[in-house]
């Protein structure tokens, strides 16, 4: 009986550390308070949905060894995704991820001036539903150079930045007059 405890001990504690390590957020590279403040927001709010999720799992599984009724409980679409931005450049980059999403009180998820440093990676969690037009740049606060990428978090939820990358080169073709 001893031993019973002290295995689901065991595995509620790990339950529990993967549930806290799956859902972090890096808000360290976040210099906007709007958008700290919107991803403390939507990571309570995957926080809950995961921990319901688990109850509701579990309560399946107690409610059928007690009645010997086993109903099919399988968690909900997950409606929050995590994107990580990896810095690959020499230089610090300034990113602006701008949303079509609407959050709550008719505020965009927008997520701006995330500074990530040289060879850094940020995770940052958004709505999996949304488009985001991600800016970014090596110089700060300059919108002049600005590169642009078009990604949706269900599609790509790893996105790799360095300058120049969106930047396409001049056709080369020289053509040979007589």
């Amino acid at each position: 009986m001893k031993r019973a405890l002290r295995y689901s001990k065991i595995i509620a504690s790990l339950m529990i550390c993967t549930i806290f390590l799956s859902s972090c957020i890096t808000y360290q590279y976040i210099q906007d308070e709007n958008s700290q403040l919107l991803q403390k927001k939507i990571q309570g709010k995957r926080t809950l949905n995961v921990l319901g999720d688990s109850f509701l799992t579990m309560g399946t599984v107690v409610l059928g060894a007690l009645t010997g009724i086993y109903v099919g409980y399988t968690p909900g679409m997950r409606n929050l995704k995590s994107v990580r931005l990896i810095n690959k450049s020499t230089d610090t980059l300034q990113v602006n991820l701008l949303s079509d999403q609407i959050w709550k009180d008719s505020v965009y998820c927008d997520i701006r001036d995330v500074r990530i440093p040289p060879g850094e990676k940020c995770r940052i969690l958004v709505p999996a539903a949304a488009l985001y037009n991600l800016y970014f740049s090596n110089t700060m606060d300059m919108e002049e150079d600005d590169e642009i990428i078009q990604f949706s978090p269900n599609s790509q939820s790893k996105i790799i930045l360095y300058p120049g990358m969106t930047i396409q080169e001049a056709d080369s073709t020289k053509f040979l007059s007589k």
